[in-house]
Protein backbone atom coordinates (compact mmCIF):
# COMPACT_ATOMS: atom_id res chain seq x y z
CA UNK A 1 0.00 0.00 0.00
CA UNK A 2 1.19 3.49 -0.48
CA UNK A 3 1.06 6.20 1.05
CA UNK A 4 -0.88 8.33 -2.24
CA UNK A 5 -3.89 5.25 -2.01
CA UNK A 6 -4.17 5.75 1.94
CA UNK A 7 -4.43 9.18 1.89
CA UNK A 8 -6.70 9.39 -0.95
CA UNK A 9 -8.85 6.76 0.70
CA UNK A 10 -8.83 8.64 4.54
CA UNK A 11 -9.16 11.94 2.08
CA UNK A 12 -12.64 9.67 -0.11
CA UNK A 13 -14.15 9.28 3.18
CA UNK A 14 -13.99 12.66 4.94
CA UNK A 15 -15.60 14.08 1.65
CA UNK A 16 -18.14 10.90 1.82
CA UNK A 17 -18.51 11.88 5.60
CA UNK A 18 -19.39 15.92 4.79
CA UNK A 19 -21.68 14.52 2.12
CA UNK A 20 -23.48 11.89 4.57
CA UNK A 21 -24.08 15.10 7.37
CA UNK A 22 -25.03 17.69 4.88
CA UNK A 23 -27.54 15.45 3.72
CA UNK A 24 -28.57 14.50 7.38
CA UNK A 25 -29.00 17.95 8.21
CA UNK A 26 -30.76 18.57 5.10
CA UNK A 27 -33.27 15.94 5.98
CA UNK A 28 -33.63 17.12 9.40
CA UNK A 29 -34.40 20.75 8.52
CA UNK A 30 -37.05 18.81 6.19
CA UNK A 31 -38.67 16.52 8.54
CA UNK A 32 -40.46 19.44 9.98
CA UNK A 33 -42.43 21.13 7.27
CA UNK A 34 -42.91 17.54 5.53
CA UNK A 35 -46.85 16.08 5.89
CA UNK A 36 -45.02 12.42 5.58
CA UNK A 37 -41.74 12.70 7.37
CA UNK A 38 -41.34 9.20 8.17
CA UNK A 39 -40.82 8.39 4.47
CA UNK A 40 -38.67 11.16 3.94
CA UNK A 41 -36.59 9.69 6.74
CA UNK A 42 -36.20 6.45 5.69
CA UNK A 43 -35.59 7.16 2.34
CA UNK A 44 -32.67 9.99 3.18
CA UNK A 45 -31.10 7.64 5.05
CA UNK A 46 -31.41 4.78 2.92
CA UNK A 47 -29.83 7.24 0.51
CA UNK A 48 -27.20 7.98 2.71
CA UNK A 49 -25.90 5.11 3.50
CA UNK A 50 -26.10 3.63 -0.32
CA UNK A 51 -24.14 6.89 -1.56
CA UNK A 52 -21.44 6.02 1.85
CA UNK A 53 -21.22 3.16 0.81
CA UNK A 54 -20.85 3.20 -3.25
CA UNK A 55 -18.42 5.67 -2.35
CA UNK A 56 -16.18 3.74 0.02
CA UNK A 57 -16.23 0.80 -2.54
CA UNK A 58 -15.36 2.61 -5.22
CA UNK A 59 -12.60 4.67 -3.53
CA UNK A 60 -11.13 1.71 -2.20
CA UNK A 61 -11.55 -0.27 -5.13
CA UNK A 62 -13.06 -2.91 -3.92
CA UNK A 63 -10.44 -3.63 -1.26
CA UNK A 64 -11.24 -4.07 2.28
CA UNK A 65 -8.12 -2.48 3.67
CA UNK A 66 -9.34 0.81 2.04
CA UNK A 67 -12.44 0.54 2.86
CA UNK A 68 -10.48 0.98 6.22
CA UNK A 69 -9.14 4.05 5.90
CA UNK A 70 -12.43 5.41 3.66
CA UNK A 71 -14.09 4.52 7.39
CA UNK A 72 -11.56 6.48 9.48
CA UNK A 73 -11.83 9.14 7.03
CA UNK A 74 -15.89 9.33 7.50
CA UNK A 75 -15.54 8.81 10.93
CA UNK A 76 -12.42 12.01 10.99
CA UNK A 77 -15.40 14.05 9.50
CA UNK A 78 -17.92 13.19 11.56
CA UNK A 79 -15.91 14.12 15.04
CA UNK A 80 -14.48 17.57 12.89
CA UNK A 81 -18.24 18.64 12.10
CA UNK A 82 -19.45 17.74 15.90
CA UNK A 83 -17.06 20.02 17.39
CA UNK A 84 -17.64 22.92 14.94
CA UNK A 85 -21.42 22.75 15.93
CA UNK A 86 -21.26 21.63 19.29
CA UNK A 87 -19.22 25.00 19.92
CA UNK A 88 -22.66 26.62 19.01
CA UNK A 89 -24.54 25.35 21.24
CA UNK A 90 -25.90 27.47 24.36
CA UNK A 91 -23.88 26.60 27.68
CA UNK A 92 -27.18 25.12 29.12
CA UNK A 93 -27.10 22.64 25.90
CA UNK A 94 -23.69 21.91 26.51
CA UNK A 95 -23.84 21.04 30.14
CA UNK A 96 -26.51 18.42 28.80
CA UNK A 97 -24.48 16.88 26.66
CA UNK A 98 -21.65 15.95 28.45
CA UNK A 99 -23.81 14.97 31.51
Amino acid sequence: MSGLYITGNILAGAGLGLLHMAGLRLTVARLVSSPHPHIWALMSFFARVFLCLAGFWLASGGRAFGMVFCVIGFYAARQVLLRITLGRLPARLKARENA
